[in-house]
């Protein structure tokens, strides 16, 4: 990780990044070995497996990752325990950061506490789709949904709270039909100055670090040359280097 710090902070300096928004995400690597090691569901088999889990932080202007960690899958790996360390360290390597980007894994309270009130960092997440959450959405009304511009999309929101938060903040919401049925997605935020559109459009680049580990898959980064973290780790930092 010192290594990792090490290059980055240089490759700044290069300006490879830009350094103000960053996406956050995981990605799985499967172990088909006899080793008993920790098992998650597999995000394209759709089957639950061993494997090892690698969380990358990624400069979404340019698309450069940042910074690595792997982890072994384990029902303890909470989301405040792997984002709060890898955004802090992000953001010694790139001072300027203002905002992060992530999936709906890390939307639990806690975490977006502690990025709100300890690092004042704006976030743009998913929320996840509880029936309470739906019937939110759902109540309402239709008058508040404006067309979401270059969609059939409808556009709305409002303030909401979510447990271990202390305050509001924005939830977004996108109203549309999928086979004539009326669905929902949410969207939750602290970034009350950019517009709602921007917000989405942020969210949806969240997908370039997908687009980065396709890209990079000549790398070979899904061969695991062990199952010890520190030796997945150290060649993971030499690949994305």
């Amino acid at each position: 990780e010192n290594f990792e710090k090490a290059y980055a902070m240089a490759f700044k300096e290069l300006g490879i990044f830009k350094g103000k928004i960053v996406n956050l995400d995981c990605h799985f690597i499967g172990y088909f070995g006899d080793v008993k090691i920790g098992k998650d569901k597999h995000p394209t088999r759709n089957v639950s497996m061993r494997g090892i889990k690698a969380f990358i932080s990624q400069d979404q202007e340019t698309g450069n990752p940042v910074f690595a960690r792997v982890e072994y899958p384990a029902r303890g790996l909470k989301p405040e325990k792997i984002a709060v360390p890898m955004l802090e360290i992000t953001r010694e390597i790139l001072p300027e950061l203002e905002k992060a980007v992530f999936d709906k894994w890390f939307s639990v309270g806690s975490l977006l506490e502690y990025l709100d009130k300890k690092m004042k960092l704006k976030y743009v997440t998913l929320i996840k789709l509880y029936d309470n959450r739906i019937e939110e959405m759902k109540s309402m009304p239709k008058e508040m949904f404006k067309p979401l511009v270059g969609t059939d999309q409808m556009i709305a929101f409002k303030d909401t709270t979510i447990r271990n938060f202390s305050g509001s903040m924005k939830l977004i919401v996108v109203r549309f039909f999928e086979d004539g049925v009326e669905k929902y997605y949410g969207y939750l935020t602290n970034d009350y100055e950019s517009s709602e559109v921007q917000i989405l459009q942020e969210k949806s680049w969240r997908w370039h670090i997908e687009n980065f580990f396709k890209d990079c898959n000549f790398l070979g980064i899904d061969a695991l040359p062990s199952i010890e973290l520190n030796k997945i780790a150290g060649m993971l930092a030499m690949k994305i280097f």
